[in-house]
């Protein structure tokens, strides 16, 4: 990969991971290891709490983000009997979804709860019953998209395009930007 292509991206705080190696939080939802490891890494900063401190806001190179293929998405591509059992399995993990295309997908029963999906292209995608409590589509396209029966209870819909969407039968308690 080449580093240098790396997206920057800021740094909103840190937490230390099992071994106690300082780990710096994203505003993408990644994270990246912040060793000070003299003489490869130099970062006595990352000692303190005022050095951690001063650092919040920073922008650093996210390898991630310059990775082509987001796993999640690839999850996706078995189905949502698949997903969801990969969901029950693992329900801590931070899902991330930002911008992706799931545009004409067939999602019928999807667990996207809690799952963050700003910006994300869903124009026509299947996702009556779907679970979509808590889940962020701030600036989604849900145009002519089949939400019927699905559960959006406390979602974010804050500039979504709903155009033809059909949330007929849907859960929109408490709902944001509608």
């Amino acid at each position: 990969m080449n580093r240098e292509a790396a997206p920057e991206r800021a740094i909103t705080g840190f937490h230390q991971d099992d071994e106690g190696h300082w780990v710096a939080d994203l505003e993408c939802g990644h994270s990246q290891h912040m060793r000070h490891q003299p003489p490869w890494q130099v970062r006595p900063w990352v000692l303190t709490e005022e050095g951690r401190r001063d650092f919040v806001g920073t922008e650093i190179p996210c390898r991630l983000c310059e990775t082509p293929a987001n796993p999640m998405l690839t999850r996706l591509e078995f189905g949502a009997r698949f997903w969801n059992m990969w969901r029950r399995e693992h329900p801590d993990v931070e899902i991330v979804l930002d911008g992706a295309d799931l545009s004409g997908m067939i999602l019928t029963g999807i667990d996207f709860s809690k799952v963050s999906l700003r910006g994300a292209a869903m124009h026509a995608t299947n996702l009556m019953n779907a679970d979509l409590r808590g889940a962020d589509l701030a600036d989604a396209n849900l145009s002519e998209a089949d939400l019927i029966a699905a559960n959006l209870e406390g979602a974010n819909l804050t500039g979504a395009n709903l155009h033809e969407a059909d949330l007929r039968d849907a859960n929109l308690t408490n709902v944001l930007g509608l």
